[in-house]
């Protein structure tokens, strides 16, 4: 069933947090085993400059839709957000799920806490992705990353 995204729940996963469908889906994304994503993932999070987020479907037993991983990081004297993982289930895509959670990313964490570029370094460069970001999300892409600066003023 497809549900509308105003229905889904964004929400912050953290260590206390089981964690094992984060790393089933980030695990696909790396093409490693869970186990090896967990033992990322907790790195990641032990950091309190990294954040995990997950977009979930409360009407289906808190499904997880899509995850986001991304840091806060300061280059050059300008406060950026990093993202390193973006992904959706593959069941789940081109339903806005990503669109949300990246939105949600640069609302409620670039605008409101004054951050001034969100930056989304990935691995996964794919011509849809790409598409996505740049065509839907507006970001540009410079020196290998995609980038886009947020108006905090």
């Amino acid at each position: 069933m497809k549900r509308n995204i105003w229905e889904t729940k964004v929400r912050s996963i953290k260590l206390t947090d089981n964690l094992k469908d984060c790393a089933q889906l980030l695990s696909e994304l790396h093409k490693i085993s869970s186990e090896a994503s967990l033992k990322q993932i907790k790195n990641f999070l032990s950091d309190n400059r990294h954040r995990i987020f997950g977009l979930y479907d409360p009407f289906n037993d808190w499904k997880l839709l899509s995850v986001i991983t991304f840091s806060l990081d300061s280059l050059d004297d300008i406060d950026v957000i990093t993202v390193h993982d973006f992904i959706t289930q593959i069941d789940e895509r081109s339903k806005g799920y990503g669109e949300h959670l990246l939105a949600y990313v640069e609302e409620e964490w670039a605008e409101k806490k004054r951050y001034n570029v969100v930056i989304i370094d990935t691995n996964n460069k794919n011509k849809t992705l790409e598409k996505f970001l740049i065509n839907r999300m507006n970001y540009d892409f410079y020196n290998g990353k995609y980038t886009k600066n947020i108006n905090n003023a």
